[in-house]
This record gives C-alpha cells, structure tokens and sequence, in this order.
C-alpha cells in the first residue's frame, strides 16, 4: 500500500512508522490503517522471490475480498481457508484464537 501519511495527520492518526530493515525506501506501518488513508495499491514484491511463489493479491482496500480465517471451526474447514488465502491472496485475518 501507500499510505497517504499527511491525509492521515489531517485525520488526527498516529502511525507507527518502522524503517524496513533490508529496503531504504520502504516503510512499514505497526498497527491498522483505515482503509481512507490508502493512497494506491502496490506490490511489494519480496527480493529474488521466484514468479511461482507470489501470490495473487487482491486488491487490499477491498476489504470483503480479505479472507477472515475462524480458528474455532474445524481443523478442516480452517486448513481450506489458510491454503486458499496463502496461495490466492496472500494475506488473510485470523479470528478466534482466543487472544
């Protein structure tokens, strides 16, 4: 994502901003962001990642298209769920989990 960072002064956030460690000009975002900041969707493809293991990302300010994983449904129904988000999405929330 970029985040739109004087939107969200403007709005009253705080983001908590973290250097990434390996990609100076990246920089990652601790917590939730409302879906208002977001500026533009893009990738942000892992270094030397092969083509075979990039997920197709769906578009993140879509957010009924995020997969929402309920831990306290059946190890079989869970199993299907985390496959299908790590390998068509690439990102997914998980729920029930009791923390």
């Amino acid at each position: 994502f970029v985040i739109d960072t004087q939107k969200a002064e403007e709005m009253g956030l705080q983001l908590d901003l973290v250097q990434s460690a390996d990609r100076e000009e990246v920089v990652y975002v601790k917590g939730p962001v409302p879906k208002e900041v977001i500026f533009r969707v893009e990738a942000n493809d892992p270094m030397n990642l092969p083509e075979s293991l990039k997920a197709k990302i769906v578009d993140p300010r879509s957010f009924q298209d995020i997969p929402i994983i309920d831990l306290s449904q059946s190890d079989d129904a869970v199993l299907a769920q985390l496959r299908y988000a790590c390998t068509v999405v690439g990102f997914m929330q998980v729920v029930g989990h009791g923390v």
